[in-house]
């Protein structure tokens, strides 16, 4: 015996874990480095020494020879290369990253699998719409004046004195008020995030005032053709004067009476009391928009733009509102007013103005980010190229660039079922009605008695105990649990027993580890330094809170996008944990070490989007990256559409200054208490993408609006209408009833880890490339009644739990098995293998020392003690996975320490989740070596003498009582008699040799007893749930 298990010890396996398939990893990280950083040397354009990287080319070699042994990346010359450790270095000027170079490596070493299809630039549009600088060459004589709050050298909320013209026309706007014969109009307020999309902005109120001076005024007169934009974000001034004066150049208030003619060219919004815009000329000589034309562009931000030709000012002047004629789109405003021809003439007092410049001018009140004049009627190519330039600088969206990021696809995408909306199915009649319990039977009978098939006969009492409070709870049920609900003979036992389950506070720790799988929750960096995420643990104890309160899954998804961006409920707590659950969004991976911090930020988006549609959508949005997805219909523009929506969203404390630190901050303080520490994004500034060619953000391509899924929610539909990032509404969007895929996926993953495979196979991928649904039918029932129930998992549990279909044995029957060998038809339970957690926690239960204690920051800051203080913003990790922590806790293994790419051996070798990436299905492999970490290693035999002590710990009882309670708290039951013979013959033969060998009595007693224990815990019974 003993040589036996010296010879086990000296075998080391160690085994991978569940991460991404070897084509994600390669859609989202292969390809884009070799597009960033590889391509434009040995690209289409361009093959150095005769190598091509493209499907065909990276098999074939370069003069150099063949490049790639796949599955042997130390043999490979591209990673012999890229590490530079011969003659041969690649690339020549900028080594890679060692996380750049192990992806590399990860890739080659997975079989270096390439899909098919060349790396190209996205499909599609990608010419990208004109654009002009205001003052383009083509422009530059007819632009008069030009006026730019971004180029304000302010501190945010100084005054504006000066408003410097950006035409080189030398016409600044100044405060009036005591520099012009009756000035009355003070400075603006400089403000650095204005409503107007978060720009800078001049913020005017009633008593601001801004003019240029007369002895330039602008070169237009009379019958004259010109073009006016501003950019805004105007309130109601609610002043006396019904005249609200925007920007105006002449004189509009002619002391000798009415002229008969327009002699101004001002911008006005007229409150009569209905706001009407107009270009007013004075004494009622204006083309205006008619009455509540101004109703609907209050308190929004708004590019306008007014173009007059030569002639009477009604048929000459044109309004466009964020680009769109005001004839078209949502308004449909014709323009009214005089025909009288206009005859400009310029004040002598004042030359250009805005506000309240004199007394008779007429207040404005909000956010002015820009200003333009030129002495011409642009055309419509150039207003509208001059107009697209504003927009993608001011956070706007012209026509021309919605036009162009408009998807359109093949009404085989359309049709795609995923993309369907979800439909009230009827579960269908079946000839067996008494085996019955639940509308999901229905839909499982109706297949098998379709097939000729019949469901395997009931589980018995013990044996569904034991596998709904391992499913429930990740822990083995107690003796006393067993026997209570053996002795319940109600029809309602099982029922019970389920909701005691949903109850506990375990439940929570269960169900909230397979939802930190799948958003790859940790607590370290990754990469580079790998540096402690100390406050990560308030969201992991967020999810396990909001499972066991069973919070709506639509406000558990919404609270993780957005809870920052909540309107406030009153409730501090309730507000409180909102921020706390966007966490999810700050507990990736992040490459510290890149001196490109835009490219690092590109990569964190990269990841919160790929995390986002696989987690809460079932798509891989993250393979849209570098081209239009190759099997889905997501084109490029929506990947960036949505990335936009991110790139709005601050994880740095200071993405300005390349900092390396993220968002930590307190949350709230209560008197007399410490505040409460979180991490958690902030808001930045709105951004709009453009298309990253190849990839690569540094080659733009065609500007794309932030929105959602055009297969889903329409093709072209209308940009997010907000000043904010956006996150609020595609957290609205992907949690809206309305929305396909959403609740289809989490009702896939319920049945997924209740039965070991989910109804769609592929959990992380409705698309294409993934499983259709086995049941189709069943799949939208059980999404309906999710949705009606609140979004309620306890509820959805409950419809699956209290079905026959869950509560079948595990027999094989011969003919099923010939018909139905994947048991995709589920007429029996799959026998599950416990997860790593479990393994763990089952050997604590059962030795007595497990602490149930729910909650806490043990992990954090136990990560950040340990860690390398390096009197910087980051902490670099060095805690390793052999720390004592892996096997001195006694908490659940949810609380220990996650570390990336340091995860404990016994977590690692029953295929725990890898926290580098998406995890929605682990692997479920089965190893010699899981054999020996029962056998072996001195936690298992730890728990088996503290096993044997309970054992032990009456004196008064007997060997045979003793045996059936190991069976019992290891196994779920009585041992039948031969077994108890066995064991205790064993036991005997034993301490008898022991004893012979000189080893006192009490100590081969124990010994004895702890050998017996650790036998439980090889057996399979122990590590497999019928």
């Amino acid at each position: 015996m003993s040589r036996f298990f010296a010879l086990l010890a000296l075998i080391l396996v160690t085994f991978p874990l569940r991460a991404q398939t070897p084509m994600e990893h390669f859609e989202s990280k292969v390809r884009p480095l070799l597009l960033a950083k590889c391509i434009s040397c040995h690209g289409p354009e361009k093959s150095k020494g005769g190598l091509r990287l493209d499907a065909a080319g990276i098999t074939k070699g370069g003069e150099s020879g063949p490049v790639l042994v796949p599955g042997m990346p130390d043999q490979s010359l591209l990673i012999k290369a890229v590490r530079q450790t011969g003659e041969l270095k690649m690339p020549p000027k900028d080594k890679l990253k060692d996380h750049e170079i192990a992806t590399l490596a990860t890739w080659i070493k997975a079989g270096a699998i390439w899909p098919s299809g060349p790396t190209s630039p996205p499909m599609g549009n990608t010419t990208v719409v004109r654009s002009l600088e205001p003052n383009a060459v083509s422009l530059q004589k007819h632009l008069q004046a030009w006026y730019r709050a971004d180029t304000l050298l302010l501190a945010d909320g100084k005054p504006v004195a000066i408003w410097p013209d950006s035409s080189g026309k030398g016409r600044d706007l100044t405060a009036t008020s005591g520099v012009r014969p009756g000035g009355v109009g003070q400075p603006g307020t400089f403000v650095k995030n204005s409503s107007v999309n978060g720009r800078p902005s001049v913020r005017f109120d009633p008593e601001t005032g801004l003019a240029t001076s007369p002895d330039s005024p602008v070169d237009f007169k009379g019958d004259a053709a010109f073009t006016l934009m501003v950019v805004m974000n105007l309130k109601p001034t609610n002043v006396p004067n019904i005249h609200d004066g925007i920007l105006g150049i002449g004189n509009p208030a002619n002391p000798t009476g009415n002229p008969g003619k327009p002699l101004a060219a001002l911008i006005q919004i007229t409150r009569n009391p209905d706001p009407e815009l107009k270009l007013a000329g004075g004494w009622n000589h204006d083309a205006t928009l008619g009455k509540k034309s101004f109703e609907l562009l209050w308190n929004r931000p708004v590019l306008l733009t007014i173009v007059k030709n030569p002639g009477p000012m009604r048929s000459s002047t044109r309004f466009f509102i964020d680009g769109v004629p005001s004839e078209e789109g949502s308004l449909k405003l014709k323009v009214e007013g005089t025909d009288a021809i206009p005859d400009i003439r310029h004040r002598e007092d004042i030359g250009l103005y805005m506000g309240k410049a004199l007394g008779w001018c007429g207040s404005i009140r909000g956010d002015l980010a820009e200003a333009l004049v030129y002495n011409t009627a642009l055309n419509n190519d150039d207003r509208s190229a001059v107009e697209v330039g504003l927009s993608e600088r001011l956070g706007f969206i012209h026509p021309a660039i919605l036009a162009q990021s408009k998807a359109s696809f093949t009404p085989e995408a359309k049709g795609f079922w995923a993309f369907q909306k979800v439909k009230a199915t009827t579960p269908p009649m079946v000839r067996d009605e008494r085996w019955i319990k639940s509308p999901v039977d229905r839909f499982i009978l109706s297949r098998l008695e379709a097939t000729g098939l019949k469901p395997t006969p009931q589980a018995d009492k013990r044996t569904l105990i034991r596998r709904v409070t391992f499913d429930l709870t990740g822990l083995p049920p107690t003796p006393a649990e067993i026997d209570l609900f053996i002795k319940d003979k109600g029809p309602d036992a099982f029922g019970k027993l389920v909701d005691r389950l949903l109850n506990s506070p375990h439940y929570g720790e269960r169900w909230g580890r397979h939802w930190l799988d799948i958003v790859r929750y940790a607590e370290s960096t990754a990469n580079d330094a790998n540096a402690v995420l100390r406050y990560a643990w308030r969201y992991r104890d967020y999810v396990v809170r909001a499972i066991n309160t069973d919070k709506p899954y639509d406000q558990f998804l919404i609270d993780q996008l957005a809870g920052d961006l909540l309107p406030p409920s009153g409730n501090l707590n309730r507000d409180a944990e909102a921020i706390i659950a966007t966490g999810f969004l700050m507990i990736g991976p992040k490459a510290l070490a890149e001196t490109d911090k835009e490219q690092s930020r590109r990569d964190i988006i990269d990841d919160q989007l790929d995390t986002t549609g696989r987690a809460m959508l079932g798509m891989t949005l993250g393979c849209a990256r570098c081209h239009d997805h190759k099997f889905d219909p997501i084109p490029a523009v929506d990947y960036y559409s949505l990335a936009g929506i991110f790139r709005g969203t601050e994880v740095f404390l200071n993405e300005s200054r390349n900092a390396s630190m993220w968002q930590e901050w307190p949350l709230f303080q209560l008197p007399g208490e410490q505040p409460i520490m979180v991490m958690a994004p902030k808001e930045s500034r709105p951004t709009n993408l453009r298309v990253a060619l190849r990839g690569n953000y540094q080659t733009p391509g065609i500007l794309a609006p932030r929105r959602f899924l055009q297969i889903v929610a329409g093709e072209g539909h209308p940009p997010i209408n907000t000043t904010q990032s956006g996150r609020l509404e595609l957290a609205r969007w992907i949690a809206s009833k309305e929305n396909p895929l959403t609740a289809r996926v989490m009702a896939n993953r319920v049945w997924q880890h209740h039965f070991g495979t989910g109804l769609v196979a592929t959990s992380d991928n409705f698309g294409a490339r993934g499983e259709k649904p086995s049941h189709p039918e069943l799949l939208d029932w059980l999404a309906t009644e999710f949705m009606a129930n609140d979004w309620s998992l306890k509820k959805l549990h409950r419809l699956i739990l209290l079905s026959s279909t869950y509560q079948t044995g595990t027999f094989v029957d011969e003919n099923a098995l010939k018909a139905d060998p994947a048991n995709r038809l589920l007429g029996r339970t799959n026998r599950k293998r416990l997860d790593a957690e479990s393994v763990r926690d089952f050997l604590l239960a059962v030795s007595g020392r497990l602490d149930r204690s729910v909650g806490g920051n043990d992990s954090g800051e136990l990560l950040f003690k340990e860690a390398e203080d390096i009197t910087a913003l980051i902490r670099p990790n060095r805690l390793q996975p052999y720390h004592p922590i892996y096997t001195n806790s006694l908490r659940r293994s949810i609380y220990l320490p996650v570390v990336r790419n340091s995860v404990p051996d016994m977590i690692a070798l029953f295929d725990g989740a890898d926290p580098n990436g998406v995890t929605t299905l682990r692997n479920d492999t089965t190893v010699a070596s899981q054999a020996l970490f029962l056998l072996n290693h001195p936690f298992v035999r730890e728990q088996s003498q503290h096993f044997a002590k309970h054992l032990l710990s009456d004196p008064k009882a007997k060997d045979p009582d003793r045996i059936s309670l190991g069976f019992r708290l290891a196994l779920g039951r009585d041992p039948s008699s031969t077994e108890l013979k066995e064991v205790a013959d064993f036991l005997s033969n034993y301490r008898n040799q022991a004893t012979a060998a000189g080893i006192k009595s009490d100590d081969a007693q124990r010994n004895a007893w702890q050998s017996f224990c650790q036998t439980l815990y090889c057996r399979n019974e122990f590590l497999y749930v019928d």
